[in-house]
């Protein structure tokens, strides 16, 4: 029986990864200062979604091109400035890069 468990763990692999790789997927602390409303429509997304508020920015800087339509539908003189806060988010250290 020993044995048996033995063969196994010689049998298992696991798939190659690179430093780099795992230091992409550590997770940190950074603060925007973001609208009520953008604050609100990202918690509702990421609800409807079922995924964590991380996931949305990590597929939001995957995807360049509806990231880019997302930006050109916005005008930033509309943002009043007083309407910011500081939020602080949960990203990927590859997000903040």
């Amino acid at each position: 029986m020993i044995n048996d468990k033995k063969d196994a763990f010689e049998t298992i692999s696991l798939p190659v990864t690179s430093s780099s790789v795992l230091r992409g997927k550590q997770s940190v602390r950074a603060t925007f200062k973001i609208s009520r409303q953008s604050i609100t429509a990202m918690k509702v997304v990421s609800i409807h979604l079922g995924i964590k508020q991380k996931s949305l920015f990590d597929h939001l800087m995957s995807d360049l091109e509806g990231l880019s339509n997302i930006a050109s539908e916005v005008d930033p003189s509309n943002i009043e400035k007083e309407n910011c806060v500081q939020k602080t988010y949960v990203i990927s250290r590859e997000t903040l890069d």
